[in-house]
């Protein structure tokens, strides 16, 4: 019977000059996996931190990836998250190791492309979603001489024969950064939108792992992807980064509509109903710091260009207001399911 797989992995611990770590990155995929699990994943791998301080590193990253498409059973639902510094050169999209050196070059040839194609045409997986979140600040020009900036991020070419079972999900579109928030940032004032002050997590990984825990029912990914943009319109409005919010681009040629999230399975192993709330209206991740539910109230968030403190620093950006952003919040504020702690053991 086809499963549902997940494997995450994350590069954050970067010691190359000119690049800067991301320690949020670990704390991220463990809360994911545990969503991903409770959602009755049937193999869920979290690669973060290794032991004995060993890097996540390049040869590390294509082998993982190469043996988890290689062992899929037919028609399994493959996820593959990706975390970290990421870089675009010669019409294809790279992550970034831990071990990367500042005497590599050209760049990218210490890299590892976002790609596996020949993995990915004899794997046995009926679908394989990649979830990238790596277009981020952070990168100084030094250390990435040789590619191109975050214009062309998202915009590799993929074989045709492939389409038809991949996808790819990007955290943010050409031109756009793929925002974090660091510890000290502060919420609007008066908002609540499930997160805790003094976290520091990417905000498209933070959407993604509350999409995932508070709608029981099965999701197709077109309705999963609708409904992590408004979790990052509110992120982002709630934290008042600067600009547009981040869009999520899917870049794929699958036309069937099937299963990307199956429905979560409860303590006696049964499936959740497989309604799903309407795009608005679903809870907040756990906070002891929660108001009473209130009505939701969801304004749409306009569309528009990549925010424009991203292409021209420097340049301040639209600003969400503060009514707009505690509005949005509030829909995040009602019944919370369970969900357990990112580092708990599962």
């Amino acid at each position: 019977m086809p499963q549902h797989r997940a494997l995450l992995i994350g590069a954050s611990n970067y010691d190359m000059r000119g690049i800067h770590s991301l320690p949020f990155i670990p704390a991220d995929l463990a809360r994911l996996g545990a969503t991903f699990r409770h959602r009755g994943f049937h193999e869920v791998q979290v690669l973060a931190q290794r032991e004995g301080g060993k890097q996540i590193s390049a040869n590390f990253i294509d082998a993982r990836v190469a043996g988890f498409l290689r062992r899929a059973g037919r028609g399994d639902t493959l996820v593959i998250f990706l975390s970290g510094h990421g870089v675009h050169a010669a019409g294809r999209d790279y992550l970034v190791p831990e071990d990367i050196d500042e005497d590599t070059h050209p760049f990218e040839s210490g890299c590892v492309p976002i790609d596996w194609r020949r993995q990915l045409d004899e794997t046995l997986a009926g679908h394989v979603v990649f979830l990238i979140d790596a277009c981020r600040e952070g990168i100084e020009a030094a250390a990435s001489m040789s590619v191109a900036g975050v214009t062309e991020w998202g915009r590799q070419k993929t074989a045709a024969a492939l389409w038809r079972k991949v996808a790819y999900v990007y955290g943010c579109s050409p031109a756009q950064l793929s925002l974090y928030v660091r510890d000290h940032e502060p919420m609007v004032e008066g908002v609540q939108c499930g997160t805790t002050p003094g976290e520091s997590f990417s905000i498209f990984s933070r959407a993604v792992s509350d999409v995932v825990a508070s709608h029981q029912g099965a999701l197709t990914l077109d309705t999963f992807r609708k409904m992590a943009q408004e979790r990052v319109s509110i992120l982002h409005q709630a934290y008042n980064k600067r600009g547009n919010p981040q869009l999520l681009r899917t870049v794929t040629d699958i036309h069937d509509a099937f299963t990307f999230l199956p429905a979560a399975v409860d303590r006696h192993g049964a499936t959740t109903a497989a309604t799903t709330p309407p795009v608005g209206q679903y809870p907040a991740t756990p906070s002891r710091s929660m108001p009473p539910p209130r009505p939701p109230s969801v304004p749409p968030w306009p569309s528009g260009r990549p925010c424009p403190r991203q292409r021209h620093p420097g340049r301040p950006g639209r600003q969400g207001s503060r009514d707009s952003a505690a509005g949005s919040a509030a829909c995040w504020a009602s019944a919370t399911p369970h969900l357990p702690s990112a580092t708990a053991p599962w």
